[in-house]
């Protein structure tokens, strides 16, 4: 079996960033920042109402003697919610 390799396209991190430099100019530092520095807010805008919204709600349910249910249902359906909301953008940048 013969092993593939892959030839680098940079030997060292100073290289890499005189390269970039050069081919893309400052602005090839930052590509790909647009799409994130949208996704990451929205994210958390998803994420904290989405719990603080569930917190009460799962608190009625179970009860007051529980605090760690109240706190562990809401963070993991909230979590799971931005994942699978969220995971298309992410995979599209």
């Amino acid at each position: 079996m013969e092993i593939m390799k892959i030839p680098r396209k940079y030997s060292s991190i100073t290289q890499a960033v005189e390269l970039i430099y050069r081919q893309e100019g400052v602005r090839g530092f930052f590509k790909g920042m647009y799409a994130t520095s949208i996704l990451i807010p929205l994210n958390y805008v998803i994420y904290f109402d989405l719990y603080e919204r569930l917190k009460p709600w799962v608190r009625a349910r179970i009860g007051p003697h529980d605090c760690f249910l109240c706190y562990a249902i809401p963070s993991v359906v909230s979590g799971f919610c931005t994942t699978f909301v969220l995971c298309p953008l992410w995979v599209s940048e």
